[in-house]
């Protein structure tokens, strides 16, 4: 995973084009999932730092997650796993995401699901996806010092069974 990585580019969406500049997010999976899997990403930029949160069960259910903040300091590895309330039956409604050393307030912009079932043919087929584009303001407690975080972020969120 890559954060903070410079952007430069063109925009043109219903009608309206123009130049952006900003940073930007890559990242790529791969593998195999087990048949039950979950997942909670949440990724954020903001002009004092940026970071991933991760809250995932792989692997038949074993935990997975990692939180990490970057500032002009470095990276710094934060408290985890971090809870994430987000209602995956009120999907527009703000949620937050915390941790002793994390506290976010998420907005959700605007967002999509996807809901992907096939009984009886196969029963057991079941993927519930979520994908936000959010409004994130909060404060991360890195070594003592309070950083404040107001910027953007992006939800993926979800519950598959397979």
């Amino acid at each position: 995973q890559f954060v903070q990585n410079r952007c430069v580019g063109e925009f043109a969406i219903d009608g309206a084009a123009g130049p952006f500049r900003g940073h930007g997010y890559h990242e790529h999976n791969w593998g195999v999932q087990p048949r039950h899997s979950t997942a909670h990403w949440l990724h954020f930029w903001s002009p004092r730092a940026s970071g991933v949160v991760l809250s995932c069960h792989y692997d038949h259910g074993l935990p997975h997650h990692y939180t990490f903040l970057w500032t002009a300091d470095g990276e710094k590895t934060l408290i985890s796993p971090a809870e994430f309330r987000f209602d995956r039956s009120e999907p527009l409604a703000p949620w937050c995401v915390v941790s002793p050393d994390l506290h976010l307030a998420i907005t959700p912009l605007s967002g999509h699901a996807t809901r992907f079932r096939i009984p009886p043919l196969i029963a057991y087929l079941d993927v519930d996806y979520y994908e936000q584009l959010l409004a994130v303001r909060g404060r991360a407690l890195v070594e003592g010092k309070e950083i404040a975080i107001e910027g953007m972020g992006k939800l993926d969120y979800n519950w598959n069974r397979w």
